[in-house]
Protein backbone atom coordinates (compact mmCIF):
# COMPACT_ATOMS: atom_id res chain seq x y z
CA UNK A 1 0.00 0.00 0.00
CA UNK A 2 1.28 3.47 -0.84
CA UNK A 3 0.42 6.26 1.58
CA UNK A 4 0.50 9.89 0.51
CA UNK A 5 2.30 11.96 3.13
CA UNK A 6 1.63 15.43 1.74
CA UNK A 7 -0.43 16.51 4.77
CA UNK A 8 2.34 15.43 7.16
CA UNK A 9 5.02 17.10 5.07
CA UNK A 10 3.13 20.39 4.88
CA UNK A 11 2.39 20.34 8.63
CA UNK A 12 6.08 19.77 9.41
CA UNK A 13 6.94 22.84 7.34
CA UNK A 14 4.06 25.02 8.51
CA UNK A 15 2.60 25.26 5.01
CA UNK A 16 -0.93 25.13 3.62
CA UNK A 17 -2.29 23.60 0.42
CA UNK A 18 -2.64 27.08 -1.08
CA UNK A 19 1.10 27.69 -0.51
CA UNK A 20 1.91 24.70 -2.71
CA UNK A 21 -0.72 25.78 -5.24
CA UNK A 22 0.86 29.23 -5.57
CA UNK A 23 4.36 27.74 -5.91
CA UNK A 24 3.45 25.03 -8.43
CA UNK A 25 0.25 25.98 -10.23
CA UNK A 26 -1.15 22.50 -9.54
CA UNK A 27 -4.96 22.75 -9.35
CA UNK A 28 -6.38 23.00 -5.81
CA UNK A 29 -8.61 19.98 -6.44
CA UNK A 30 -5.58 17.83 -7.24
CA UNK A 31 -3.69 19.09 -4.20
CA UNK A 32 -6.68 18.54 -1.90
CA UNK A 33 -7.04 14.98 -3.17
CA UNK A 34 -3.35 14.34 -2.48
CA UNK A 35 -3.52 16.08 0.90
CA UNK A 36 -6.45 13.95 2.07
CA UNK A 37 -5.11 10.75 0.48
CA UNK A 38 -8.04 10.43 -1.92
CA UNK A 39 -5.99 10.14 -5.08
CA UNK A 40 -5.50 6.79 -6.82
CA UNK A 41 -3.14 8.18 -9.40
CA UNK A 42 -0.55 10.93 -9.30
CA UNK A 43 1.03 12.63 -12.28
CA UNK A 44 4.81 12.48 -12.34
CA UNK A 45 4.96 16.15 -13.32
CA UNK A 46 2.90 17.06 -10.23
CA UNK A 47 5.20 15.05 -7.96
CA UNK A 48 8.18 16.72 -9.57
CA UNK A 49 6.69 20.19 -9.05
CA UNK A 50 5.90 19.45 -5.39
CA UNK A 51 9.39 18.08 -4.81
CA UNK A 52 10.92 21.18 -6.36
CA UNK A 53 8.68 23.53 -4.36
CA UNK A 54 9.39 21.76 -1.07
CA UNK A 55 13.01 20.81 -1.82
CA UNK A 56 12.28 17.18 -1.02
CA UNK A 57 12.28 13.77 -2.67
CA UNK A 58 9.40 11.62 -3.87
CA UNK A 59 10.04 9.35 -0.87
CA UNK A 60 9.14 12.26 1.41
CA UNK A 61 5.70 12.47 -0.24
CA UNK A 62 4.94 8.81 -0.93
CA UNK A 63 5.51 5.99 1.53
CA UNK A 64 5.28 2.30 0.60
CA UNK A 65 3.97 0.05 3.34
CA UNK A 66 3.85 -3.68 2.70
CA UNK A 67 0.48 -5.21 3.51
CA UNK A 68 0.52 -8.75 4.80
CA UNK A 69 -2.08 -11.09 3.36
Amino acid sequence: MIKIRLAVLLAERGLKIRDIHSRTGIPMTTLRNLYYGRSNNVKIKDLEAICKALNCSVGDILDYQQVEV
